[in-house]
């Protein structure tokens, strides 16, 4: 899934409400790299897909992430998904041991781990909060059975784990990023709330922070909220966005 595919369904997802409908004309600020045929064409092929759909109002063409959209989104970005609120610091621990002769050095399994963000703690030893997603356990029950041990931890006994997933993750420049995000929202909401509606240069400047919450969102596991409880979640930075979009 390409990052403008994923930028529009971000966009789209519905966090404060169980439906959310965006204007089409948006999407001039929100994917401006895309000419109009290149939009007009990611939107057909999302309505293919069954991700989205589309209706026509006095505004123009209205644009909804369906249930499906949302499912693969959050497929995608671990950091949407609830459990984050609950989670109490529990790890899932993989130890790679003796690599089979069809995948030499663990290539295929260390792309997998990669694709997942998981913390690669030292050679053949990766970290992962809470557990491991069901893909990734179905594949080394069918490829690594014997190769491959997974343990879940419940407490760090020694050593200052927030100091190895700053080194791993860079939680605080993730912290920092947020704080500064949510910052910037607040100001915007302000300035909403004065004049009602957003004129078109801050609405570049709102995609601007959208798109500085989206690099954010790609480097976090969902688990910096955790460690830096005063700092507002990316799903309360999406809400605010979505505030200042309706």
């Amino acid at each position: 899934m390409k990052i403008t595919t994923q930028k529009l369904m971000l966009w789209l997802y519905p966090v404060a409400t169980q439906n959310r409908w965006v204007e089409y004309a948006d999407l001039k600020f929100l994917l401006p790299d895309l000419s109009k045929s290149g939009r007009r064409s990611l939107v057909a092929w999302l309505k293919k897909k069954g991700w989205l759909i589309t209706s026509q109002s006095d505004q123009g063409l209205l644009l909804s992430l369906t249930k499906t959209g949302q499912h693969q989104l959050v497929q995608k970005w671990p950091v949407l998904q609830d459990h984050w609120q609950d989670w109490q610091g529990e790890w899932s621990i993989l130890l790679c041991l003796t690599a089979p002769k069809n995948d030499p050095g663990f290539r295929y399994l260390r792309d997998q781990l990669i694709q997942l963000k998981a913390i690669n703690l030292t050679r053949g030893v990766y970290l992962y909060p809470n557990n491991f997603p069901t893909s990734l356990l179905d594949l080394v029950a069918k490829l690594y059975a014997q190769q491959v041990v997974i343990m879940r931890v419940n407490q760090w006994q020694w050593g200052d784990e927030q100091v190895i997933l700053q080194q791993r993750l860079s939680l605080n420049d993730l912290a920092r990023a947020y704080s500064g995000i949510s910052k910037e929202l607040k100001q915007l909401l302000m300035v909403k709330n004065k004049q009602k509606d957003l004129t078109d240069q801050l609405k570049k400047r709102l995609f601007r922070v959208f798109n500085r919450l989206v690099a954010a969102m790609e480097d976090d596991l969902g688990i910096v909220n955790h460690y830096f409880p005063r700092v507002e979640a990316p799903q309360q930075l999406l809400a605010y966005l979505q505030q200042l979009n309706s």
